[in-house]
């Protein structure tokens, strides 16, 4: 695709975003990933506009360090968290399992599209901090570790 098809395509992207009235989009194509993001402050009345593009897609969280200890996974993305594998009724893992870094957390779902969302430390799982099914948005924490 030449720079006026990638230009006609960010800028259908970024139309259709502000018309769903989403605070952010992530699109990844052929090892292109583009993030539009909207401060919650100003998504309601400043345009969307091109936050980054990379070679490589990002991961779909971010992570912090909580004050009280333990390791945090923060949201990436806005969409709906799920535990569940698509079609299936078991999480992918619960609270008090040993996890790895890379392991398989369960889902966020993105405009009908199912994002992965990994553990980005070792350790063992001590909660989700939001349910099955329910919205998150970025910098949401998601789940807490004991690392160690």
């Amino acid at each position: 695709m030449d720079s006026a098809g990638i230009a006609s395509s960010l800028a259908e992207l970024v139309r259709v975003a502000e018309e769903e009235g989403l605070a952010g989009l992530r699109v990844a194509r052929n090892g292109i990933s583009v993030d539009f993001r909207r401060s919650a402050a100003t998504a309601a009345t400043t345009p969307l506009v091109p936050a980054s593009t990379a070679e490589e897609p990002e991961p779909e969280q971010a992570s912090t360090a909580p004050a009280a200890g333990g390791h945090e996974l923060r949201s990436r993305l806005v969409g709906v968290f799920r535990r569940c594998q698509p079609g299936r009724d078991r999480p992918v893992v619960n609270p008090g399992d040993p996890v790895r870094e890379g392991q398989l957390l369960g889902y966020i779902e993105s405009m009908r599209v199912m994002n992965d969302v990994t553990a980005d430390v070792t350790g063992i799982l001590d909660e989700f901090l939001v349910g099955d099914g329910e919205g998150v948005d970025y910098g949401r924490p998601i789940a807490r570790f004991r690392v160690g």
